[in-house]
């Protein structure tokens, strides 16, 4: 009769060779996709990896990703998947670009990071819905003064889901078909944002005729809009 530790351990290697299974290392054998080489001189074949690789659901598994600050919070961004961001002021099926990428691994291997951001990337994300978050509950409470409070809110939250990485030569701009980047990137090289921003809403804002005002629906440069960006800014904020 064996002992029980060496029982166990013997179940244990059993359930591990239906897991993966080892091969002799050939010359001419290259490493290819969902192989390992491992430092006994054979190659681990994962089946799972194959497996998923042969699904058609929209993923993207080549392992291109970025990182992108989006309200001010890192986010690691995939191909084909979505995520769920604060409210995004942009009607649903429409395209909404991030740039604020701070790092970047492509689909064969090599990356870059930005300093901060990467000025020739960008990602394509399309708005799925608009939705409001699970109810958050705060208490706030003080002892001994007969002082407690419930508050409660629901965030306002908007889907995006990845569609593409752009990538431009070190060279190139987006101003042609993308009117945002302007400002993003002006925005980028103020020492102080909060007074100069205050200065571009006067000469831009402000100058506007009441027709103008009526099409832009309200403040676009709250949250950039594209058509108050391609109508305006490429004429009055390089002036300033």
């Amino acid at each position: 009769m064996l002992p029980s530790c060496l029982y166990v351990c013997i179940l244990i290697c059993c359930n591990i060779s239906h897991c993966f299974r080892l091969t002799e290392v050939t010359p001419l054998r290259s490493l290819a996709a969902g192989h390992r080489k491992t430092s006994t001189g054979a190659i681990v074949e994962w089946p799972a990896h194959d497996r998923l690789a042969q699904l058609e659901d929209g993923y993207d598994r080549s392992g291109s990703y970025a990182v992108v600050h989006i309200s001010g919070i890192p986010r690691w961004l995939e191909r084909g998947r979505f995520y769920d961001v604060d409210r995004v002021q942009q009607q649903v099926g429409s395209y909404v670009y991030l740039h604020r990428v701070a790092f970047f691994q492509s689909d064969e291997g090599w990356y870059v990071h930005g300093e901060p951001y990467l000025e020739n990337l960008r990602v394509k994300c399309k708005v799925l819905r608009h939705f409001r978050g699970p109810k958050t509950v705060t208490l706030k409470f003080r002892s001994k003064k007969h002082y407690k409070r419930k508050l409660g809110f629901r965030a306002e939250l908007t889907r995006l889901q990845v569609e593409t990485f752009d990538v431009l030569p070190h060279n190139a701009k987006w101003l042609d078909e993308d009117p945002i980047y302007m400002p993003l990137s002006r925005i980028e090289q103020l020492r102080k944002p909060s007074s100069e921003l205050a200065k571009m809403k006067r000469n831009t804002i402000y100058r506007l005729t009441e027709t103008e005002k009526g099409l832009l629906e309200g403040d676009p440069l709250a949250h950039f809009d594209p058509v108050f960006n391609q109508v305006l800014i490429a004429n009055r904020t390089t002036q300033l």
